[in-house]
């Protein structure tokens, strides 16, 4: 669907696209000039996770995000059971003007959320992060599911890491102990990016 909220003649428009099936939420993107910033990023954060409880997104948690023109693009990954699902991915658009929703894309999400059920770790937490470098410093870890690009998952301890004046996310199989993936995190001005 596409509308034009400021009447046909005005180059503001809305595009909307709902899945014939089930009627979920996949995509909107509304073009509207956004001025100078006036909301923070965790008020931006607040009302992107209202938008999608509204649209029937639940149990999203935000990870990453980044500002450009003055629009903050979120990304929120599903979480349940003390396990973030990166795969089931939401990025939502916010106008930091004044906190409107400019755009969201479930594609990710669409494409990857099902009930999904994964025997316990094998390998403890601890037992995973003896393997990490001792030049490590281990900030946080938590369960994880990450895409592959075998188009399957792995099931991972996420350790967050610093090493000088860097972050990375390292993924170790919960079943095995053996690296999956490591991306690093980059703070910039305009928000936190992986690599």
């Amino acid at each position: 669907f596409t509308v034009h909220p400021e009447g046909e003649n005005s180059d503001r428009f809305i595009s909307v696209q709902i899945a014939r099936q089930g009627g979920m939420l996949l995509q909107m993107l509304d073009n509207r000039a956004v001025g100078t910033q006036n909301i923070s990023i965790d008020e931006a954060k607040s009302r992107a996770n209202q938008f999608l409880e509204t649209f029937g997104f639940s149990s999203m948690r935000d990870s990453y995000f980044e500002i450009k023109d003055n629009i903050a693009t979120i990304n929120f990954a599903y979480h349940a059971y003390n396990i973030l699902y990166y795969p089931d991915l939401v990025k939502v658009r916010i106008a930091m003007d004044n906190g409107e929703v400019l755009g969201m894309e479930a594609g990710g999400y669409a494409a990857n959320h099902i009930d999904r059920s994964f025997p316990s770790p094998k390998i403890s937490a601890d037992e995973a992060q003896k393997k990490l470098s001792p030049s490590l410093a281990v900030e946080s870890v938590q369960l994880a599911v990450i895409p592959r690009d075998s188009q399957d998952e792995a099931f991972c301890w996420e350790f967050k890491c610093k090493m000088e004046d860097k972050t990375f996310l390292i993924y170790l199989s919960t079943e095995t102990g053996a690296e999956e993936d490591v991306l690093m995190l980059v703070e910039t001005e305009g928000g936190m990016l992986t690599i």
